[in-house]
Order: structure tokens, then C-alpha cells, then sequence
């Protein structure tokens, strides 16, 4: 979202954002259409090699571990499933079977997923944050930042209230994700294949910026980030044994 069609910040304290009034989102087919596109070209444009971000944020009122790794599967797996493990709800939520069936799938990520790019992630696209502008572009809102897969946030598009099923909308995310490493194949997790565009996507429309206490919006979307400073190399977590990749 350009700076100049941010939402106007009303108030803030350590526990609320206030904004201005924001249009309900337009469900017309016009609309999806143009959003998938705009999402497909801020995915495609940013693809790069490092997984993560250069600060941890929040998802909710959860800490968001964004450690700038490598592989993309070994930061998946430790950092958006492993790591939320230790949370008291989720520990009440999960069974022991459950949480050795989560290990067991970490364990076998790079057998199930293929290895991809990573793409500028808004990290929390629900349809709860996405609005209109005014003559009814859709646009997002509260980010959570951070460059991983680019069916990270189709999965969570299509995981809350999803879009209604509209063709045009359909084959436009399918282009979100950008070309696989040769000799890869598509995700077959989900329908996000590598196709070519029916025409050129629009310039994308990125996050409004947030103030909520941890999140940063992104500053930069250069295709790789700066390199971390030296140190030790990472080690997967506890219970990830998986190939990197």
C-alpha cells in the first residue's frame, strides 16, 4: 500500500492501534482478480535465497521467531511449528500423538515440499486484514513480515473465510509462486504451479505499516537480504532432523 493511502493512526497505546475507518472489502470479481495479481507480483518480485527477517515480530499475540536461515525447510520447520510447541494453549491443545506426528512431519519436509524461493511474506493474510481502497482495490493491512515460501500465505488466504471460488482469481495466484531451482517440481501440497501469465501483473500493493510493539514492516524488498553478521552456523532444533534444502 503506498504511504499515501495508509490508513490515518488515530491512537496507540501499549495495547491498541486506532485507525480510521477502513471500507469493508469488495467480494466482487473485479476485485479478487486484481488482488491475486498484485500478490503474485509482490511474490514474484522478490525472490531470493535467505529464509527469514532481519527482526522477530509478533503473529497475534505470539512471538514471531524470524532467524535468517538457509533452508527453507529447516526454518519452516523450526520456526513456524516446532517453536510454537512450547506454548502453554498449544501444549493444552495437542495431544502427545499429535505432537510426534508434527516432529515426524518436519522430519520429512524436504521429501513433501520441493525446494523454492523465498518471497516477501505478509505473514498473516487472513481475511480479516485485507480492506478496500477507495474504488474497491483490495489491499492488506497488519503484516507480520518475514520471506519464506510464497504458499505460505496462499495457505492462510484459503484457510479463513476464503474467496469465493472465481476462476480468474484462481489462475492468478497460481502464478504467485516464482520459477523452482531446475529439476524441482510444484508444491504438491497445493495448486500453486508455476504457470505464465495471461497478462502482466499490476505493481503490488504492500502492507500498510504496523505499530503494534514487534512488528516491522518491510523496509526494503530486495531480492536477498544483507548478509547475517558471523557467527555460529545454526543448528536445527529439537526434534527437526530433516535434509536442509
Amino acid at each position: 500500500m503506498p504511504a499515501r493511502d495508509a490508513p490515518q493512526v488515530l491512537a496507540v497505546t501499549g495495547r491498541l492501534l486506532l485507525l480510521e475507518a477502513l471500507a469493508a472489502r469488495d467480494d466482487s470479481e473485479r476485485s479478487w482478480e486484481r488482488f491475486a495479481r498484485d500478490l503474485a507480483a509482490a511474490h514474484r518480485s522478490t525472490a531470493g535465497t535467505q529464509f527469514g527477517w532481519h527482526r522477530n515480530g509478533y503473529l497475534g499475540r505470539f512471538r514471531q521467531v524470524n532467524t535468517w536461515t538457509a533452508s527453507g525447510h529447516q526454518f519452516f520447520a523450526e520456526h513456524r511449528l516446532l517453536r510454537y510447541l512450547s506454548e502453554p494453549a498449544v501444549e493444552q491443545a495437542l495431544t502427545t500423538a499429535d505432537r510426534r506426528a508434527i516432529e515426524r512431519l518436519c522430519d520429512r519436509l524436504p521429501e513433501v515440499i520441493p525446494a523454492m524461493p523465498s518471497v516477501l511474506n505478509h505473514g498473516d493474510l487472513w481475511a480479516g486484514n485485507l480492506v478496500s481502497q477507495p474504488g474497491g482495490r483490495i489491499t492488506v493491512i497488519d503484516p507480520a513480515v518475514s520471506r519464506t515460501w510464497a504458499e505460505v500465505d496462499l495457505s492462510m488466504l484459503w484457510g479463513s473465510p476464503r474467496p469465493s471460488a472465481r476462476p480468474g482469481s484462481s489462475s492468478s495466484t497460481r502464478n504467485s509462486t516464482p520459477p523452482r531451482p531446475a529439476g524441482s517440481t510444484a508444491c504438491p501440497s497445493c495448486t500453486c504451479v508455476n504457470t505464465s501469465a495471461s497478462s502482466p501483473p499490476t505493481a503490488p500493493s504492500l502492507p500498510a505499516p504496523s505499530t503494534r510493539s514487534g512488528i516491522s514492516s518491510p523496509r526494503s524488498t530486495s531480492a536477498d537480504p544483507p548478509a547475517p553478521a558471523p557467527g555460529p552456523p545454526a543448528r536445527p532444533g529439537p526434534g527437526w532432523r530433516g535434509r536442509a534444502g
